[in-house]
């Protein structure tokens, strides 16, 4: 690493953050209540997995790359981002009999034959489901050169019960064509804590609770926080012992936004992203959208698939 350059931090306690020009590999945050871009250090820099040369492994080594254009100007609640912004977003969907696409969740990517997504997105045969990449406005059939593919191969989480390991890997029909609007995210080290850091959730499901979903990709700014302080407020709410028999055991990520303006994934992003940028300027998958009670309540974090407590499974999976 070299001696002039930023990396980031778990704890804004070990190494305040502070306003900087944003270069790359040293932004972690962006501060919304002036506008600009946060630099951090950390004791500890964490890599993103990479397929080494050995590896059975499909995952590429060119990953991450995408995200910039999307935090250059304030981001409110429900944002609407730029064409490309987060080039591994994919949203999943069920064909219908008359040729038609119900949309179900999202998903993001990560390798050309390879997406991640909740196991409760998945229809019952892999034959009904269609991922589609590189799009935009789901209502315009132009605005992006989007990608369809079907589904080879759908993998749920061996031990997925309710809203426990709620993890899916899907294996495309055929590669995805990787280009500016549709590339893989990171994934993160296994021993990876993200406490404190800011990230982009993004999706096509419900801009606010029971309203419609839109139809162009959001993305919401929040804030991963302690799991330890999170879990003891949802032990508090109902059903959390059925909907989390045993607790979150080291699978669930929660974030939240701390700027009051309500920023949280809703209803139908289940399985999207939550990226976060490495030290390295490439981004990582930090989580997949799992679930919550309403969407930006100031009260309960929303709650996200912990990826990194998954990242052996994928790689195994993505190998045979």
């Amino acid at each position: 690493m070299d001696d002039d350059r930023p990396t980031l931090t778990d704890h804004e306690t070990d190494c305040p953050a502070k306003l900087c020009a944003p270069r790359k590999g040293a932004v972690c945050g962006y501060d919304l209540h002036v506008q600009q871009f946060k630099c951090c250090c950390e004791t500890t820099v964490e890599q993103p997995v990479l397929a080494s040369k050995s590896s059975r492994s499909p995952l590429p080594a060119d990953c991450g790359n995408g995200g910039a254009s999307s935090i250059f100007t304030k981001i409110a609640n429900g944002r609407p981002v730029g064409r490309g912004a987060w080039p591994w977003a994919a949203v999943l969907g069920q064909k219908q009999s008359n040729g038609s696409v119900h949309w179900l969740c999202g998903g993001a990517l990560i390798g050309a034959r390879h997406v991640l997504t909740s196991a409760h997105c998945l229809a019952d045969s892999p034959d009904q489901l269609l991922v589609r990449l590189g799009e935009h406005d789901l209502d315009a059939a132009e605005d992006a050169e989007h990608q369809d593919r079907g589904v080879r191969r759908a993998v749920r989480h061996p031990d997925y019960m309710r809203s426990r390991n709620d993890l899916a890997l899907l294996e495309l029909d055929s590669p995805a064509e990787l280009g500016d609007t549709v590339a893989p995210v990171c994934l993160p080290e296994p021993t990876a804590t993200l406490a404190s850091r800011d990230g982009w959730a993004v999706g096509w499901g419900e801009v606010n609770y029971r309203e419609a979903r839109t139809s162009v990709l959001q993305e919401a700014f929040v804030t991963v926080v302690p799991v330890e302080e999170c879990e003891a407020t949802y032990r508090q709410t109902p059903q959390y012992s059925l909907r989390f028999p045993g607790g979150f055991g080291g699978g669930v990520l929660c974030a939240a936004d701390y700027s009051g303006q309500g920023m949280d994934a809703c209803r139908g992003d289940s399985g999207g992203p939550l990226s976060v940028l490495g030290p390295d300027g490439r981004y990582q998958l930090a989580g997949l959208v799992l679930e919550g009670f309403g969407c930006g309540g100031a009260t309960l974090p929303g709650l996200y698939t912990r990826i990194a407590n998954y990242v052996d499974w994928i790689r195994r999976e993505v190998s045979r």
